[in-house]
């Protein structure tokens, strides 16, 4: 069966086979089925290419053959963005290679830890962020959200705005824990 899903910018179009490989006919035996998220997941890192043909062995003996193939949009995806969205990518990414928050890292935080922070910090732009143009040494001294799930030196608001690309990063963290989590348990649904 061959759909058509979408993966960032790009859309995939694809189909499943479920089943054996015969290698000496060189035929799937088993049944087609939609393109998952898990398995759209499983070429993310193949972006590059233009079609892709996998194979995954699966816990009950068979076998899962992808094949995708990729349309790619006539501008670039980083011009497709919006500059917030670019900003919350740029932190995302700053988190990663500065600070270190490894995806490994994150998946030790599987409580809602971060979720959690980032309601944190969109829940202080919202509430406190009023006072940030008059006065932001008082936005920024305010003390730790009762709630907020680490020590208290990582609680470090900016600004408003700096500090909803924050949230939003932390979103991206959590969303791509869960991904990954969805992925090792061989589910494709979130959690």
């Amino acid at each position: 069966m061959s759909l058509i899903k979408t993966m960032g910018a790009n859309p995939l179009t694809g189909t499943i086979y479920y089943g054996t490989l015969n290698t000496e006919k060189g035929i799937w035996v088993g049944k087609k089925t939609d393109v998952t998220d898990m398995a759209c997941r499983a070429v993310a890192e193949h972006l590059m290419h233009e079609k892709i043909s996998r194979v995954y062995g699966l816990h009950d003996g068979k076998e899962l053959m992808l094949s995708v193939a990729f349309r790619h949009t006539a501008e670039p995806e980083a011009q497709q963005l919006t500059a917030a969205a670019r900003d919350v990518l740029a932190e995302r990414n700053h988190q990663q290679s500065v600070e270190g928050w490894t995806p490994e890292h994150d998946d030790a935080y599987n409580g809602g830890e971060l979720a959690r922070a980032a309601a944190c910090y969109a829940r202080h732009a919202s509430a406190r962020g009023g006072i940030y143009a008059e006065n932001p040494a008082v936005y920024q001294a305010e003390g730790v959200p009762d709630d907020w799930p680490w020590a208290e030196e990582w609680w470090k608001p900016t600004s408003p705005c700096r500090d909803l690309e924050k949230a939003g990063a932390l979103i991206l963290a959590e969303m791509e824990r869960i991904n990954r989590a969805n992925c090792a348990a061989g589910t494709s649904k979130g959690a």
